[in-house]
């Protein structure tokens, strides 16, 4: 009798305690918005790697292509064969003062779930940038962690408002 009257206390606190959350609308930074990408790197056919971004930010969301390309043999087996790949991440990012900071997870091309175990990186992506702007449609992007540079330009401006379900 008593274990009923405790697990009848129970579900009715268990009911009456849950509720949704308010829709919170984080738009991001509307001077964000947009397609950007890298198109050339200064002194790129003397480089050994290069690294090309393409973002898109929605509202709060980041989307990254990172086009790879070496002129070294990795050696580092048949992923790397082919001297240039691609991968995709995913996140929400804030810009703070003259930071960027990105927080994703590597995905495959689709945005998908990427799993453990297949080519390139896997798992959890977290990079801070020096955001520099270089006009109304170029941004300068330092990752302060290995100093290089991404020099993107605006391609598209979006409108968080109207990519929102």
């Amino acid at each position: 009798m008593v274990h009923k009257l405790l697990l009848s206390v129970f579900l009715a606190f268990l009911c009456c305690s849950c509720k949704f959350n308010p829709r919170v609308d984080n738009t991001g930074d509307s001077t964000l918005q947009g397609i950007w990408d890298e198109d050339k790197k200064p002194f790129e056919e003397k480089l050994a790697s290069v690294e090309k971004y393409k973002l898109k930010f929605i509202c709060d969301s980041f989307y990254l292509d990172i086009k790879s390309h070496t002129r070294v043999n990795l050696d580092a087996g048949e992923c790397y064969s082919r001297q240039e790949w691609s991968e995709y991440v995913k996140g929400t990012y804030v810009r703070k003062d003259d930071f960027l900071y990105l927080t994703g997870s590597f995905v495959n091309e689709h945005y998908r779930y990427k799993p453990q175990g297949s080519c390139y990186r896997f798992g959890k992506y977290e990079e801070k940038f020096l955001i520099s702007q270089q006009g109304t449609d170029s941004l300068e992007l330092r990752n302060t962690l290995t100093g290089i540079t991404h020099l993107v330009i605006l391609k598209q401006r979006v409108d968080c408002k109207n990519n929102q379900e």
